[in-house]
């Protein structure tokens, strides 16, 4: 067994060291297969070593099985997955999962979420647009970027944005995108399912998810903002609950 793998776990389950341990428990071990995993901060604890290896790791072996056939799905992994930037490609869209941010192509050319008044972007430019959202998100550590802030300088510049004015109006898209967010348990998030058995203290935990606008339904007698079973209608300034 190696010092980095000193309970002989198998490969994409790590050892978490006792500074970044999230619990007081004797062993506590995380998920490094996943992207989606690393980001959510996955992970099993066990109270002894029989039990690290006759509970932990055969869930991580169903966890890693259930993943793999969920992806056949094309709803986890796609084959358009940069792993370097977390970018994903289509012909014609780019995006991040992580972030509200995404890229189109239209007749005159590209246009990113967060540079609303260009829609001449080169696909390079879209790309690296999407990058610097990466790497300035409102959502990153202040350390890290500012240890990124020569690189954001650069690509900013690269498609004749101030880079200090590139900063501002990608954080301000992501105030906007967190006011559509709408609260969510974890329970009716699919791809979270998988986690169930292993981390069943996660299942209340309630998380901000992007959804479309519904859509208006025209009911025959009906006006709109009308309960459709009393027929009164909504009292808009108190809300529907109130």
């Amino acid at each position: 067994m190696s010092g980095t793998n000193p309970y002989g776990l198998p490969d994409g389950l790590t050892s978490v060291g006792e500074g970044q341990r999230q619990s007081r428990a004797a062993f506590e071990v995380a998920c490094e297969t996943h992207e989606a995993c690393r980001r959510a901060g996955f992970r099993w604890t066990a109270a002894s070593l029989d039990e690290l290896r006759d509970r932990v790791i055969p869930a991580f072996d169903r966890h890693r099985e259930q993943i793999a056939a969920f992806s056949r799905t094309g709803l986890v992994e796609a084959p358009n997955h940069d792993q370097r930037t977390g970018i994903r490609t289509e012909p014609r869209r780019m995006w991040l999962d992580e972030l509200p941010h995404t890229a189109t192509a239209g007749r005159q050319g590209w246009q990113v979420s967060w540079l609303p008044n260009r829609n001449d972007l080169s696909q390079q430019q879209a790309h690296d647009a999407l990058v610097v959202a990466k790497l300035a998100n409102s959502y990153r550590v202040a350390e890290m970027a500012r240890r990124d802030w020569p690189e954001i300088q650069k690509l900013a510049r690269s498609i004749g944005v101030p880079p200090r004015e590139a900063v501002t109006l990608i954080r301000d898209a992501e105030a906007r995108a967190r006011d559509r967010a709408v609260p969510t348990t974890a329970a009716q998030v699919p791809h979270l399912g998988v986690h169930e058995a292993a981390h069943p203290e996660l299942w209340d935990r309630e998380i901000r998810v992007d959804a479309p606008t519904p859509p208006r339904v025209h009911t025959p007698g009906r006006v709109p903002d009308e309960w459709l079973i009393s027929g009164e209608l909504l009292d808009l300034d108190r809300g529907p609950n109130q």
